[in-house]
């Protein structure tokens, strides 16, 4: 059992900083395609979370959860992972967003930290207990 205390830590805090890249690029498209290309708020947050998915599949498969393997299962279990997220991830951001008239800078970040948190625990746990589980490198 210590064990696996022991590996889930690990890849918690190997899961943060993948994260955090991926959660920079997801921000950064967001804010682009809302403040430059005058985008739709969902449709932006759409963009951007798919822009973040991979960067952290990339990250998580090789550095976080340190898989080799190939399997088009993975890919299928991510994408299906990462569509609940996002459901989860572009919903709360509505939600969120529906309860101000104006959206200035601070609404729209605030909007984005708390739908980013919802997808962030929803990503690991599925990242942890079905994409990536089984044999490490």
């Amino acid at each position: 059992m210590y064990n696996k205390i022991r590996e889930t830590t690990t890849q918690l805090f190997r899961f943060i900083p993948i994260g955090g890249l991926a959660v920079g690029t997801d921000f950064l498209v967001y804010i682009l395609l809302i403040k430059a290309l005058n985008f739709d708020p969902n449709l932006a947050k759409a963009v951007s979370f798919i822009s973040g998915a991979i960067v952290a599949f990339f990250g998580n498969k090789y550095f976080t959860f340190r898989k080799d393997n190939n399997s088009w299962t993975g890919i299928i279990l991510f994408v299906c992972v990462y569509c609940v997220s996002l459901v989860l991830n572009v919903w709360s951001n509505n939600i969120f967003l529906m309860y101000f008239e104006n959206w200035n800078s601070i609404i729209l970040i605030s909007g984005f930290i708390v739908s980013t948190s919802i997808s962030a625990i929803t990503n690991f746990a599925g990242m942890k207990f079905l994409v990536f589980r089984g044999q490490n490198l």
